[in-house]
């Protein structure tokens, strides 16, 4: 099949071949990237029961989504050739590793850690493996595990066939056996890891593969195999009767993992291990160093190991209790609140906040802060930080993270991922992230989601607001997203956001928004709501977030301060006085979001607003040294740009009064605000001639766009605006005529490049993908030539197209790449490389194939504190946005037990 297509897989290598199918390396033709390809047997492609059996097994199995698990991306039929579309995972099986010498003992449980995590995402839905061995266990080069198959077993099953005696005598290398099925006495499997009673032909279930998985460990640990032998015959035999002897096992096996194994390997399942999860908490700990040999030592170690957590605790009770007992002191009946713990976590080095409110969350028991942290070159991602601990550790799997809170339980992290407009949960026990929902949560061209936050049942309801400029929604435990709150009609920019449940699990707090300061004043504050009747009453009128904080209070921004309200249990109002708990907090005009997070135990954790650590305008270098600097200081630059003839430039900037267009005259020293206070502003694009400022704001209830003097000598003209959709600045075509705009429809995440016509008003889709986001159009100066981005190859990168013919297209960046930007004479086009931030540019000329591109060139090294940057028209330099040497992220504080010694203030 090598050199031949399958759909729009070219299958180029073979890799492979089992009972389970033929395996080919192939190239995804649509979106350029490498798969596997596992041609199913002829057994199941020519019976329509059994293929159509399979195809409801393979739906089920693309629903794992875990780090530990291949992916199985689709079926595809070509030819009468019937193929399953894998994740293509590069790097040697277990097996290989195993065939160059036994692994260290410490290697071992780290691969049975990660194997243990699969199984257990998987068993958690209901799916066994049946063939775990070593030969589907894959070791990529960071030492990463993924396992293979999953379920496949299964999902090839044909009934009523007789088990095939024919498979390949290597039984150490895992041969599979073929014939299998549904019905007692039909053996399904690989004959030195099967379970007893999978090889007695009995029924199944995920105790099958605890048993694989002991044996699998055995063989890491030992280096030998347990059961192989000459026939197949014999190591059934083997699996059946084999007394198992622990003292095989190397001297350096720790006493618990001798446990665990004795435990996985019973071959009585109902005596063996019932779920992996115990089998990985005993990995966790080992690996640890939580578990000693001694059963005994554990108790006295376990205190030792939480002496210096509870030490602040004991100290501060023991000062409280003599207070309370000195001659004179008061004495209090009802129980005192429990003594107020203060500390700050640094944020990870490189790392800075992600900017959008209820970036940080607490745990419900006060255990942990999550937060979404972005990296300026790969993005945001999720970090844990327990308070237990010294370091702050990033979740894997859940990059492009935004807006995390917590399952009530403490167990689960929910988040909105920015890339797909999925709501996920991050489960702390497996690492795994499942995609509950797609919301079409998005983010803005500079990153800001536009999700307005989540909180989280007791009964597994999600109440969230997935927009800026939509209602409340939740998230059924079955499964089902629907409007809990309706949006006032007569107020056409109106939101409600950041959700809040009440103890009680049918009642929230939300705020209702609108981003016309007059219609704010008169509809926004924080209001009470219910799962059943959506908004019931307004509580306060203060215009930020409002945070629970127990059955009693509730935590709002007010005078520049975090200050509790007191909510009354029993009428579910706001009553009595209110109490300062901290100065300035970190707070979002725009969106009235708080950096913040509270639990109802008594602990807050929030992120100081010290207005300080912003950035400089700097002039660089071809070759990105500083050549020069701007009398320019802005608190936080998102964007820059540059009009062709170079004399001014606008510099978007946020700030706790939102997000800001200014424009600067470098020569003169002037500086100006183009935008209004109070209305998120961003994405400033240039008109031709400099004389005017495309850029977008949700002043008309969706990121229209608008136009505006750069002098500010008229007043700003809405030019689009679609209730069904968002759109957001490009560039402005070379001649004036054309605005190049991305656009996404309401909900979708997927993005288009649009055309707004500026003479005759009106816009339409320019250029569009099914399976693929478009974006950053910009045509050259002789409006020959389109450069954007698309992602679908999986990765962004910087395509180029002639312009309006749209008929060809040449892929020019290579591993990643966005913000295209060509030269005045269109012969050079820079772009950023996704990889490492570095600035790339590549030679481009007309030819008779239609376009000669060189290969892409480093111009520039990343710069770690860049801000923003915007080429000149030559190419020659760069204004960019950078931070100070000396600039640092206020780290988190958290507060533990904020009830004690509270100063109490008037009520409002």
């Amino acid at each position: 099949m090598i050199g031949s297509r399958l759909g729009a897989y070219e299958i180029t290598a073979k890799l492979g071949e089992g009972g389970m199918g033929e395996v080919y390396r192939a190239t995804d033709g649509k979106l350029k990237r490498e798969v596997a390809i596992k041609v199913l047997p002829a057994g199941v492609a020519e019976d329509p029961e059994r293929l159509a059996r399979f195809e409801r097994e393979a739906q089920m199995l693309a629903q794992l989504h875990h780090p530990h698990i291949a992916s199985i991306f689709g079926l595809e039929e070509s030819g009468g050739v019937k193929a399953l579309v894998m994740e293509l995972v590069e790097g040697p099986t277990l097996a290989d590793r195993l065939a160059a010498g036994r692994p260290a003992v410490e290697e071992s449980l780290s691969i049975a850690r990660q194997i243990a995590l699969a199984l257990e995402a998987a068993h958690g839905k209901g799916i066994i493996h049946r063939d775990l061995k070593p030969q589907n266990v894959k070791l990529t080069e960071d030492a990463e595990v993924k396992v293979l198959d999953f379920g496949l077993a299964k999902a090839l099953e044909t009934p009523g066939a007789a088990a095939s005696a024919t498979v390949s005598p290597t039984l150490l290398n895992s041969p599979t056996l073929t014939a299998a099925g549904t019905q007692l006495g039909v053996i399904l499997g690989t004959a030195a890891y099967m379970a007893p009673e999978q090889a007695r032909g009995a029924a199944v279930d995920k105790r099958a593969d605890i048993w694989a998985f002991g044996v699998v460990l055995w063989e890491m640990l030992t280096g030998a195999s347990l059961f192989a032998a000459d026939t197949v015959t014999d190591t059934l035999a083997g699996v059946l009767k084999t007394d198992i002897d622990l003292t095989d096992l190397p001297a350096e096996t720790p006493a618990a993992i001798r446990r665990l194994l004795r435990r996985c390997l019973e071959r009585d399942p109902r005596n063996r291990l019932h779920d992996i999860a115990d089998a990985r908490l005993v990995l966790d700990d080992v690996l640890a160093g939580r578990t000693g040999d001694a059963d005994e030592e554990v108790p006295e170690r376990q205190a030792r190991m939480r002496w210096p957590v509870v030490l602040p605790w004991v100290v501060a009770a023991v000062l409280g209790a003599l207070l309370l007992l000195r001659p004179g002191a008061p004495r209090n009946e009802a129980t005192a609140p429990r003594p107020r713990l203060a500390l700050e976590i640094a944020l990870p080095p490189g790392q800075v906040l992600t900017d959008s409110s209820s970036s940080l969350a607490l745990a419900p028991d006060g255990s942990a802060v999550v937060l979404s942290a972005t990296d300026p070159v790969r993005g945001s991602q999720l970090w844990l930080r327990r308070l237990g601990d010294f370091d702050m550790a990033a979740l894997r799997g859940t990059e492009s993270g935004a807006m995390p809170f917590w399952s009530p339980d403490s167990r689960s992290i929910g988040f909105f991922r920015t890339s797909d407009g999925a709501l996920c949960r991050y489960d702390l026990a497996t690492g795994g992230v499942e995609v509950l929902a797609l919301v079409g949560a998005g983010s803005t061209s500079t990153g800001v989601a536009l999700v307005r936050g989540g909180s989280w049942a007791a009964d597994g309801t999600i109440v969230f607001a997935a927009t800026a400029n939509g209602p409340i929604q939740r998230l059924t435990p079955a499964g089902a997203v629907e409007d809990v709150t309706v949006l006032d009609p007569s107020i056409l920019d109106g939101s409600h956001r950041f959700p809040s449940f009440l103890p009680d699990g049918k009642h929230f707090v939300l705020n209702t928004w609108s981003n016309n300061r007059d219609t704010q004043e008169q509809v926004g504050g924080v209001y009470l709501a219910s799962l059943e009747h959506g908004i019931e009453r307004r509580l306060t009128r203060d215009a930020s977030q409002a945070l629970v904080a127990g059955p009693d209070r509730l935590v709002v921004r007010r005078g520049g301060a975090l200050t509790a309200l007191t909510l009354d249990p029993g009428t579910l109002e706001v009553t009595g006085s209110s109490s300062r708990i901290a100065d300035a907090p970190l707070f979002w005009a725009a969106s009235g979001g708080l950096f913040a997070s509270a639990t109802q135990a008594g602990d807050l954790a929030y992120l100081l607003d010290t207005g300080v650590g912003g950035g400089r305008i700097v002039w660089l270098g071809r070759d990105g040294t500083e050549i020069g600097s701007v009398d320019d200081d802005r608190p936080n630059i998102d964007a820059l740009a540059l009009p062709p003839n170079g004399r001014n430039y606008a510099v978007g900037g946020h700030g706790a009064g939102g997000s800001d267009i200014w424009v600067a005259d470098e020569k003169r020293g002037v500086v100006d605000r183009l935008t209004p206070e109070g209305i998120d502003s961003t994405d400033p694009v240039w008109s031709p001639d400099g004389r005017r400022l495309a850029y977008v704001n949700e002043a008309a209830g969706s990121l229209g766009v608008y136009v505006r003097e750069a002098d500010g000598s008229r007043e700003a003209e809405l030019l689009l605006s679609d209730a069904q959709r968002d759109f957001v600045t490009s560039s402005w075509s070379p001649d004036g005529k054309y605005l190049l705009l991305d656009s996404n429809a309401k909900g979708e995440f997927r993005t288009e490049l649009w055309l707004y016509d500026v003479q005759q008003g009106a816009a339409r889709e320019l250029l569009s993908d099914a399976s693929a986001s478009l974006r950053e159009g910009v045509l050259s100066s002789d409006g020959g030539w389109l450069a954007y981005v698309s992602d679908e190859t999986g990765n962004p990168e910087v395509f180029v197209r002639p312009f309006p013919a749209l008929d060809r297209r040449w892929k020019v960046s290579q591993g990643g790449a966005t913000s295209p930007h060509w030269r005045r004479d269109g012969r050079e086009l820079l772009f950023e490389s996704q990889a490492d931030g570095a600035i790339q540019a590549v030679d481009l000329a007309p030819s008779p194939d239609g376009l000669d591109a060189g290969a892409p060139h480093t111009l520039f090294a990343p710069r770690p504190r860049l801000l923003a940057l915007a080429p000149a028209p030559d190419h020659d330099r760069f204004l960019a946005g950078v931070l100070p040497a000396d600039a640092r992220q206020e780290p988190i504080r958290v507060i533990l037990g904020w009830r004690s010694g509270l100063e109490t203030g008037g009520s409002r």
